[in-house]
C-alpha cells in the first residue's frame, strides 16, 4: 500500500500550557512523513498559549481557541476537524521519540479499517524514572491479548473516529472507553514502534495529598469502572480502580508524585509477569 497517499491527522488539545505546546509543535513538524495534518484545539487559555499559537500558525493546519467542557470535549472538536485516513492524539508536552515515528508507523499500514498502535515511553519522577508500555518480555514480540493500547500510541482509522465520540461524563477514563470500543470493533495490529515520550503528571498520575482531594477524584476515577459494572455486571474493575486510588493516596502521603510514579511502574511490571505466566 502506498502510504504517502494516506493523510495522518495529529491532534493536540491544550489549555494553559504554552511551553509544553511549543515543544509538541516542534516535534510534530519535524516528522519526515510527507502527509501530516496538524490540528490544535485550545480551550481559551489565559497564559501565553495564544502567543505560541500565533507564532506557529504557518506550522499548524487547523486550530480553534474557545471555551470547552474539558479535555474530551476538546478531543471531540479536534477529530471533527480532522481529514486524515488516521488520527493520532498527541497531548501538549508529549513529543515524538524521533523524526521518523509516523513514517515507521505508516509503513505497517496494510488496510484502512485497522487500529495500529505502538509503544509509549512514560517519564515520571522529574525525569528520573522512565519505562515503556507495553512492557514486553524477552520471549514476546507483541503484547498479550488483554493489553489495551496506550492512547497516545494509536492511529485510529477514519472509519472509527468519525462516527464515535469521547464521553466527557465518563471522566478521565473516557479515552479508555473510546479505545476499548475501537478494539472490539476493529482488528488491532501492534507495530512495535516506540512512538511518544509522555511526561507523567496529568489527572491519572498526579499525587493526591488530602482526603478532600481523594473524595473529589474518587467519582472521576471510578466513573468508567462503574459504567462497566452497570452495563456488563463485571464489578472486578470497580474494585481494582477503587483499590488503586486508595493506594495512590497513601503513596502520595508517603512519597509524593515520585512514589506514585514508581508504583505505576511496578504495577505495569507485575502485570507483564502475570501475563507471561498465563501465557497471554
Amino acid at each position: 500500500m502506498d502510504d504517502a497517499a494516506h493523510l495522518v491527522s495529529i491532534i493536540t488539545v491544550v489549555r494553559n500550557a504554552a511551553r509544553q505546546l511549543a515543544d509538541t509543535i516542534e516535534s510534530v513538524r519535524r516528522q519526515t512523513y510527507p502527509s501530516v495534518e496538524y490540528i490544535v484545539v485550545d480551550g481559551a487559555s489565559t497564559d501565553a498559549t495564544a502567543d505560541v499559537l500565533r507564532r506557529n500558525l504557518p506550522r499548524i493546519d487547523k486550530w480553534i481557541s474557545e471555551p470547552d467542557r474539558g479535555i474530551y470535549d476538546a478531543m471531540n472538536k479536534g477529530k471533527a476537524m480532522a481529514s486524515g485516513a488516521f488520527a493520532m492524539f498527541v497531548n501538549a508536552g508529549d513529543t515524538f521519540v524521533d523524526d521518523d515515528v509516523i513514517a515507521r508507523m505508516m509503513s505497517h499500514v496494510r488496510g484502512l479499517d485497522v487500529l495500529y498502535f505502538g509503544k509509549v515511553r512514560l517519564v515520571g519522577a522529574g525525569g528520573r524514572l522512565s519505562w515503556e508500555v507495553p512492557i514486553l518480555s524477552r520471549r514476546r514480540s507483541e503484547p498479550p491479548s488483554s493489553y489495551l493500547p496506550h492512547h497516545q500510541s494509536i492511529l485510529y482509522p477514519r472509519s472509527y473516529y468519525v462516527g464515535n465520540n469521547y464521553d466527557p461524563a465518563i471522566g478521565y477514563r473516557a479515552d479508555v472507553q473510546f479505545t476499548e470500543k475501537a478494539c472490539r470493533l476493529l482488528p488491532c495490529q501492534f507495530t512495535n514502534v516506540l512512538t511518544i515520550q509522555s511526561m507523567l503528571g496529568g489527572t491519572s498520575s498526579r499525587a493526591i495529598m488530602s482526603v478532600k482531594e481523594l473524595r473529589k477524584e474518587f467519582p472521576k476515577e471510578t466513573a468508567f469502572a462503574r459504567h462497566v459494572a452497570v452495563t456488563t455486571g463485571k464489578r472486578a474493575q470497580l474494585v481494582d480502580v477503587a483499590g488503586s486510588l486508595i493506594v495512590k493516596y497513601l503513596a502520595s502521603k508517603l512519597g509524593g508524585a515520585a512514589l506514585v510514579h514508581r508504583l505505576m511502574y511496578l504495577k505495569h511490571l507485575l502485570r507483564s509477569r502475570i501475563d507471561a505466566v498465563r501465557g497471554e
